[in-house]
């Protein structure tokens, strides 16, 4: 084809001009590309595509022009990289063959129909020209090969750190060719949706498998889906001109340790239990690592997974909009020396890869290591997020110091930074700890559970740490208790400097007992913790605004008793039983559960009462054990649970405890926590419990028992129609039964009947205790303990506590209103 392409037509001169002021820049190479949207177009509506044509072909008549429109749809790359290279007339020869057309662009190598020229280089032309209209777009969770010259849609980049191994990059992807968001928020305002993005480039000769390695951990926690939150969003990876990249999630606000270097601690309680909520993710986060559902119950995964190197450089911290700082999302990052193992055996332990030391649990690297290594690490991080949090940035910073000082005397020589000396948690951490309890906010609960959370579970010997899941829970009670905390104690409107000043002036001055930590919170600053700000910080410290107020702003901590119930932990119920087996020790509040022994008939056993003349106990327990399989991932916390009530309840009542499961209708009567746990092993599993089934039977017996005569020894109760034992029924349940089979109506059937014979609430509870985190049992058991209002009948006889709640709330939130919290919330009590 000897026919020459006239660049001074304008209408090609027009196309040309055009081609050239569109082009963006690709930053990562510098080199030009045509974003294929405009180029498609500048094609529709201008239609120059006739235009041009005339001017390829100047000597024939339209009707043997090519359709415009199937040049368009079927070639308008391969029409646009003629012009540009000056060969349009060539579009006749692509036009006869579709294995030419722009589908099946880029061509590697030269298709087989390619034209043939007299000008040998028109091939090399044509495939050089060909990369600025051939952008790959970038697709969620893709693994591509990228050919050397294929130009990337990256438009910005900007490098954040370099490593040993990686080099970190922000980047901008051109908005047409960003396809990352995942399938399930494609159709949503996703958070890729302004197109930036972190590029992790790998480097050096180990480039490859650090690769590999940290992709494969993003793939088997994200199964090919998204990653939850608290895990760094991961998006994809591709490998170009001999270089290992991972597209990761950006976080706009840095790492932990840069946002502990430039932001101000918070200065009020919620914007505290704020920053601790999301904080506390972390756990979520690493108990999926680990190996759980995202709703924090097992699931018998066959792979289980260790993180190895949580330091503050590797927790991101990204913000959200319309919030404040302290509402910012925790992301556990660099997945590069995580690894996982087969769940084949009891014992879960892998191969140390020798991640974090300064944050990690041992000096000598073992070969093999348990999971909760990444419970200490966690652990670690959390005891200098709380010491930035109470005392600021300078006090972390001689914190580290201090630790410094005191690892190189226990070991000997510069061995860097540590919490522990080897064999025990160093004394600067336990006294860092202690200062922080001393010297918190007034009316701050948090921070001292924060301490004990990190000191009872987290720092505790390797094998002796509870799974990130159990803390998670934990640390979910905090959250929850404290806001219920900062409530009571809030002021509903800004705080007069009067007032304040007089919490000053009469609040008796804390003082640390620790010298090498000093009380530097001033009596000011713990007085304005609760509402402060600048300006009203400066109006406390103005000696000109202190006249002589009597009102009182907040209860002292020591009073806090007398308007919220006590709380008894599982962990302290438990080490009260230890304790009591080896000789007395005194059960904390033990004389609240008086209201088990007096409640109505039960009283009569304890004026000796001749128990022959009835033939059951005067006071019924029963547990009821949900054999749900759902259940089998909280076997080990249904014993604990089940150990300390059995142990508490029969100091109550020694007639002994009936104990029944959902998949049967065998029972047992015992005293002993022993046999209990023997009957849980023995009991079938089933796919899901009808809790409606199980839970009716017991009642449906316990209800026919007021139809018997009752005995002449208790005739002096003349209003009853009939006699009936006080009852107490204790669920373990995860509320993931068969759905349409809850409860409701044989509780409302009792519940008529204890009305219809005058009995008081207290005469039946039934204490739902939950284990897991499932959305689906939360909702169920909060209909049950707060709703069931809207059925009819307020049934106040039914709470709900999670397993690793409140001890004494199991025994007496069903029948007592100071321990059932919703009794507060207007609801109608019998």
């Amino acid at each position: 084809m000897s026919r020459a392409q006239r660049d001074e037509n304008p209408a090609i001169q027009d196309f040309l001009r055009w081609i050239n002021g569109v082009k963006r820049t690709e930053e990562d190479g510098g080199r030009k590309f045509v974003p294929f949207t405009r180029l498609k177009a500048y094609f529709t509506s201008r239609d120059p595509t006739r235009r041009l044509l005339y001017a390829l072909f100047p000597d024939q008549d339209e009707a043997e022009l090519p359709r415009p429109d199937h040049v368009e749809r079927h070639y308008l790359r391969v029409f646009s990289i003629l012009l540009c290279i000056h060969q349009g007339p060539f579009i006749m020869h692509f036009l006869e063959y579709p294995s030419l057309q722009d589908t099946r662009l880029p061509f590697a190598t030269k298709p087989l129909d390619f034209p043939v020229s007299s000008k040998s280089d028109l091939f090399d032309a044509f495939w050089q020209k060909q990369w600025e209209f051939c952008v790959p777009t970038w697709e969620y969770n893709m693994n591509y090969r990228f050919e050397k010259e294929t130009v990337l849609p990256i438009i910005r980049k900007e490098m954040i750190a370099m490593g040993g191994s990686s080099i970190l990059s922000k980047i901008v992807v051109e908005d047409e060719y960003n396809h990352l968001d995942p399938i399930e928020d494609q159709d949503k305002t996703g958070k890729t949706r302004n197109g930036v993005f972190v590029l992790k480039s790998f480097r050096g000769k180990n480039a490859r498998e650090y690769f590999e390695t940290e992709r494969r951990a993003f793939l088997k926690l994200g199964a090919g889906k998204k990653l939850p939150s608290n895990i760094i969003g991961f998006y994809g990876s591709f490998v170009h001109n001999d270089k290992f990249n991972l597209i990761l999630e950006y976080a706009d606000r840095g790492n932990l340790e840069q946002f502990m270097q430039s932001a101000v601690p918070p200065s009020n309680l919620v914007d505290n239990i704020d920053f601790w909520e999301n904080m506390f993710g972390l756990l979520r986060g690493l108990t999926l690592l680990h190996g759980l559902n995202e709703d924090n119950t097992d699931h018998n995964p066959r792979e289980l997974g260790w993180h190895q190197d949580i330091t503050p450089g590797n927790i991101l911290v990204k913000s959200k909009a319309g919030c404040s700082k302290y509402q910012s999302e925790f992301e556990l990052a660099d997945l590069g020396l995580s690894h996982f193992k087969k769940n084949d055996s009891t014992e879960v332990m892998d191969k140390d890869t020798y991640g974090t030391r300064a944050y990690g649990m041992s000096l000598k690297a073992p070969l093999h290591v348990r999971q909760d290594v990444d419970i200490w690490s966690l652990g670690c991080v959390f005891s200098e997020a709380l010491t930035w949090s109470v005392y600021g940035r300078s006090k972390l910073l001689e914190y580290r110091r201090r630790r410094q000082e005191e690892f190189k005397e226990c070991v000997g020589r510069e061995a860097g930074d540590a919490f522990h000396d080897g064999h025990k948690k160093l004394g600067t951490v336990s006294e860092m700890h202690s200062s922080i309890k001393e010297n918190r906010r007034v009316n701050d609960q948090l921070s001292p559970g924060i301490v004990e959370l990190i000191d009872h579970h987290m720092m505790q010997q390797t094998g002796s740490r509870p799974r990130a899941g159990y803390l998670y829970l934990i640390s979910i009670r905090l959250v929850e208790n404290a806001r219920r905390e900062a409530q009571d104690f809030w002021p509903p409107s800004p705080l007069p400097p009067s007032a304040a000043t007089t919490l000053v002036d009469e609040s008796p001055e804390p003082r640390s007992t620790n010298e090498n930590f000093p009380d530097n919170v001033t009596r000011i600053r713990r007085a304005t913790s609760l509402y402060s700000s600048s300006t009203e910080y400066q109006h406390l410290t103005s000696e000109q605004s202190r006249p002589n107020v009597t009102t009182k702003i907040s209860a002292p901590i020591d009073n806090l008793s007398s308007v919220h119930a006590p709380n008894l932990s599982l962990a302290d119920g438990l080490a009260w039983k230890a304790k009591s087996k080896k000789g007395f020790a005194k059960l904390p509040y033990e004389e609240l559960l008086e209201e088990h022994r007096q409640r109505d008939h039960v009283s009569c056993y304890n004026q000796k009462f001749d128990t022959r003349i009835w033939n059951e106990p005067v006071y019924m327990q029963i547990f009821l054990l949900d054999s749900s399989a759902s259940m089998k991932a909280h076997q080990e916390d249904v014993r604990s649970v089940v150990q300390v009530l059995a142990y508490i309840l029969k100091r109550i009542n020694p007639d002994g405890i009936t104990i029944y499961s959902t998949s049967g209708s065998t029972k047992i009567v015992t005293k002993k926590s022993k046999d209990i746990l023997q009957f849980m092993d023995s009991t079938r599993t089933v796919k899901k419990s009808n809790m409606e089934h199980s839970l009716g039977n017991i009642i449906s017996d316990y209800l026919h028992g007021f139809d018997r005569p009752k005995p002449k020894v208790f005739s002096r109760w003349p209003f009853r129609k009939s006699f009936q034992q006080a009852l107490s029924i204790y669920v373990f349940t995860d509320g993931i039964w068969q759905p349409k089979n809850d409860p409701y109506d044989p509780i409302a059937s009792l519940y008529r009947r204890l009305q219809s014979e005058n009995l008081p609430r207290s005469q039946v509870g039934i204490q739902f205790i939950r284990f897991g985190h499932s959305i689906e049992g939360i909702e169920r058991l909060k209909e049950l303990d707060s709703s069931l209002s809207t059925r009819a009948q307020p049934l106040d006889i039914v709470d709900t506590e999670p397993h690793d709640g409140n001890i004494l709330k199991m025994l007496l939130g069903s029948i007592n209103h100071w321990f059932d919290e919703d009794a507060t919330e207007g609801k109608s009590v019998s």
